[in-house]
């Protein structure tokens, strides 16, 4: 729908705009932030994977 479009573009611009701020603050290339967010992510989901796999075990 139109509104959930509008939510959609919103939140976009929104985190773009977070991206900037923080690219300026850490002096760092956006690019290389969301590498850095990325393996911090799945580093995380990988840990998180690992202690599920043990419960079970």
């Amino acid at each position: 729908t139109v509104r959930t479009q509008s939510n959609h573009v919103f939140m976009t611009i929104c985190a773009a705009f977070k991206l900037e701020c923080l690219s300026i603050k850490t002096q760092k290339n956006p690019f290389a932030l969301c590498r850095k967010l990325l393996i911090n992510a799945s580093r995380a989901a990988y840990d998180q994977l690992q202690l599920l796999l043990a419960a079970t075990a």
